[in-house]
């Protein structure tokens, strides 16, 4: 069995060949690296000293340890990118995560910025930005909030007077453990039910007011149903979370507790079970992907179901009229976040603090398909939305989850999901899903010496 600095040994080495780690990088600092490794700094130098004597890498006194070897002329491979000779005296904009209307984004965003560089970044949760080479040459960066566990550990404090007429419920997920701002919100997707007004005018439906319940909507089901029996009455998207995270939360449950310990209480989870296994048995929702070839904006539109649980996109580009969208059943709030930050060892953090000083400008309310994060800018951006009662974008309930706050989403969701639709078909007992999905999420945390949960 190997020791865990020859583990360290090899793995740094493996990025050394890949390319990851490229001639001239620097390489984070030994207690980065040790935090990251999970080893103390001692085990962690045996690694280093041994690729220093091996000559590697070098280490130059008061600057850093640099990868050994000549820069790479042309193209450097990364992943999704390839960096074409990118100098340290020009700005990068970085995405970590590809949106849907990205394009839109970037020519809202840089409209007259013609000098910004932007490139596509691997995913996080694939390649620590501390130990990624194209993350260290980003002056700013585009990224989900699940993507990052401390923020402090990459992204820059930010001024606090940035923040101003940004809801409070988005800022508390933009600070760090120590306090600090370092993430700026721009692009807030907050999931709602869209409901097909035309569908309910026509078949005289009474649409429930903004304080409805689980009851109610199981009650709205069964009136669509009977209405319309050629329409499922509510499509749930195979996005999980925006379907079965609800549910747990209006029943007093959830996957971790307040201090990071994976918790999913028995009774929440068998109401769930037992909530959705009655909605399925009874033919009143169904999942897209039972509808082969059908996009989400049809699978709303056409329509194939008469409301579904989803953020902005999809339903913006409707004809006037046709949706009208409601709070979430039991006055939860759900959403994911969207934000730039500046990493610590950004190339040109003054132009990046500037440039961010710039969107306060209302810019971001020109982007039409996800509601820009300030208030002031949100206003602006419901007025020129087709559903009806498009303000409800701008609420936050007293019960507000992000699933963007969750930074182990993307590291436990598939076997999770699996599991649970496993429970919902009777393929397996509700004790033993329970039983399964909390041993997954223990694996998905470590605890570290202030007894922190994180990834």
């Amino acid at each position: 069995m190997k020791s865990r600095y020859q583990n360290i040994y090899d793995d740094i080495m493996g990025k050394i060949r890949s390319g990851v780690y490229y001639p001239g990088f620097r390489l984070p600092t030994e207690p980065e690296l040790a935090r990251y490794y999970g080893v103390s700094v001692g085990t962690l130098r045996k690694a280093i000293d041994r690729m220093v004597l091996e000559k590697r890498i070098n280490r130059i006194q008061g600057s850093g340890t640099f990868i050994c070897g000549q820069k790479p002329l042309g193209d450097h491979q990364h992943g999704h990118v390839a960096a074409r000779n990118i100098k340290t005296s020009e700005f990068v904009y970085g995405a970590c995560q590809y949106l849907g209307d990205q394009a839109q984004i970037n020519q809202v965003l840089f409209r007259d910025e013609p000098e910004i560089r932007y490139l596509i970044l691997p995913s996080p949760l694939d390649i620590k930005p501390i130990l990624s080479s194209l993350y260290n040459q980003c002056s700013l960066i585009q990224a989900p909030m699940a993507a990052f566990n401390e923020m402090s550990d990459y992204f820059r404090p930010l001024p606090e007077e940035l923040f101003a007429d940004i809801p409070e419920p988005l800022i508390k997920q933009c600070r760090s453990l120590d306090g600090n701002l370092r993430t700026l919100p721009i692009l807030f997707n907050q999931t709602l039910c869209y409901v097909n007004r035309r569908n309910a005018d026509r078949l005289g439906v009474e649409l429930p007011c903004s304080n409805w319940t689980l009851d109610d909507l199981k009650n709205l089901c069964h009136t669509f149903r009977e209405k319309d029996p050629a329409v499922t009455p509510l499509g749930v998207l195979s996005t999980a979370s925006l379907w079965f995270e609800i549910l747990l939360w209006n029943f007093g449950g959830d996957f971790f507790d307040e201090r990071g310990n994976p918790w999913l209480p028995e009774k929440a989870f068998r109401s769930v079970v037992n909530y959705y296994r009655e909605l399925s048995e009874e033919h009143l929702c169904a999942n897209i992907t039972s509808f082969q070839g059908i996009s989400i904006q049809d699978f709303i539109q056409k329509p194939y179901a008469q409301m579904i649980f989803y953020g902005p996109r999809g339903c913006m580009d409707s004809e006037p009229d046709v949706m009208e969208v409601l709070p979430l059943p039991g006055n939860q709030g759900s959403g994911v976040i969207f934000s730039l930050g500046i990493p610590c060892n950004a190339p040109r953090p003054e132009q990046a603090l500037a440039f961010l000083k710039k969107l306060k400008d209302h810019r971001l309310a020109e982007v039409h398909s996800a509601a820009p994060a300030a208030r002031e800018d949100a206003a602006l951006w419901c007025k020129k939305q087709r559903v009806r009662h498009a303000e409800y974008f701008m609420h936050f309930p007293e019960k507000q989850h992000f699933i963007s706050g969750n930074p182990r989403f993307y590291h436990w969701q598939n076997p999770v999901y699996s599991l649970i639709n496993l429970a919902f078909h009777g393929n397996i007992s509700v004790e033993d899903a329970r039983k399964d999905i909390l041993s997954i999420l223990w694996d998905s945390v470590h605890q570290d010496s202030n007894g922190m949960f994180l990834m």
